[in-house]
């Protein structure tokens, strides 16, 4: 007569096969939360700017700096890749340009590019077409954040390797 039970060979391939799969899932939970780090710096990234746009475009000038009888030019999106940081100034007919915000980026992305951009008063429309990618700092093969502004003032994000 047989007992009843597992044998030790049994369980040991059961317990090598749960190890597998379980290390296989803490990769693929610390890929996903890269993948998530760079993509809500990039909804971030294109949310700011379309606040900027959107003040661009209704005109919103500060009155600290921009006198009764000066226009707004636009506002300004200033990115260093040196400093991982990039800056928001409104920019008016005086040549005053005023900072409104400076924005620094998770130290687990970071820019791959410097860009300067300038969202036109009152239409909204941008400078130049750019291409602005965020990468994550330490594993190359994460997707990237590309946000593509065009001349129209069209903003989008996509997930992407890096143009450059």
């Amino acid at each position: 007569m047989r007992s009843k039970g597992f044998t030790l060979i049994e369980l040991i391939v059961v317990i090598g096969i749960m190890s597998i799969l379980t290390w296989q899932g803490l990769v693929n939970y610390g890929d996903f939360i890269k993948k998530q780090v760079v993509q809500e710096e990039g909804k971030d990234f294109v949310s700011i700017l379309r606040k900027a746009q959107s003040d661009a475009n209704t005109g919103y000038k500060p009155s600290t700096t921009c006198g009764a009888s000066d226009s707004l030019v636009g506002y300004r999106v200033v990115g260093a890749v040196s400093t991982n940081t990039y800056t928001v100034s409104a920019v008016c007919s005086n040549g005053v340009e005023t900072v409104q915000n400076n924005y620094i980026l998770d130290a687990r992305v970071a820019l791959s590019s410097n860009f300067d951009l300038t969202f036109l008063s009152p239409y909204g429309n941008s400078n130049g077409s750019y291409t602005i990618c965020i990468a994550h700092a330490q594993d190359s093969s994460i997707a990237n954040a590309i946000v593509s502004v065009t001349t129209g003032g069209g903003i989008e994000l996509t997930a992407a390797a890096c143009p450059y």
